[in-house]
């Protein structure tokens, strides 16, 4: 299954744009000066798919409590972030827990749930749309939000059977910190994390969540920039 994802993500050898648009209504308007520069050394495809080899095997052996340490030791050095937080999606109470927090005291300890369609990750398990590159301080907590020195978000959803798991959401101190192939990265890993069991299968409330969506959509099509 990862080596499938894999390559219908590679295409013919070549990394291939998101099936999503890239234009994103809660990020910005258009894609950062320098956006092509990837931080560290680039990967080659043969240890794209070693990687995303190994993080599947892993996952697929791994508790759902561990999983957040285990995707920040795989992907912390191909990514320019410095925080990052794993929410599974609760069901009852139709909002975002943090169920791992690489940095607590960047991202706030502990943090508050985050209910569906607000702030930056709630509306990415809202809409299932990336955000990439929105100022990370619209997701955090009043309590850190002003002196918070995170700049850059990319956030991710994961998705379960149609139906919203969780989100992957990473922070950076330097502003426009993410490019697209860490986009592509963060959403491959999304898609291993799929099959997890990140939260207790549950109906959800879809009359509930289309509601959310729309209103969603408008509040942060007004207020993030």
């Amino acid at each position: 299954r990862v080596v499938d994802m894999f390559f219908s993500l590679h295409g013919a050898g070549v990394a291939a744009p998101s099936p999503k648009p890239v234009k994103r209504t809660a990020s910005t308007a258009t894609p950062p000066a320098g956006a092509g520069h990837d931080a560290g050394e680039p990967w080659g495809d043969a240890q794209d798919l070693r990687a995303f080899f190994d993080l599947g095997r892993a996952a697929a052996a791994t508790p759902p409590p561990a999983l957040g340490e285990l995707l920040w030791a795989h992907l912390s050095k191909q990514l320019p972030a410095s925080a990052f937080v794993l929410y599974a999606y609760d069901v009852a109470d139709d909002a975002l827990v943090a169920i791992y927090a690489s940095d607590p005291a960047a991202t706030g300890d502990p943090m508050e749930p985050i209910p569906l369609g607000e702030r930056l990750s709630g509306w990415v398990a809202a809409t299932g749309q990336t955000i990439l590159n929105s100022d990370a301080r619209l997701d955090l907590d009043a309590a850190v939000r002003e002196q918070s020195p995170l700049r850059s978000a990319l956030a991710v959803r994961v998705e379960a059977h149609g139906r919203t798991s969780g989100v992957l959401s990473f922070y950076a101190a330097a502003p426009n910190a993410f490019d697209e192939r860490h986009k592509r990265l963060v959403e491959a890993a999304a898609r291993v994390m799929a099959d997890t069991g990140l939260v207790p299968t549950a109906s959800r409330n879809d009359a509930r969540m289309s509601q959310n969506r729309a209103s969603s959509i408008t509040s942060m099509s007004a207020t993030v920039r």
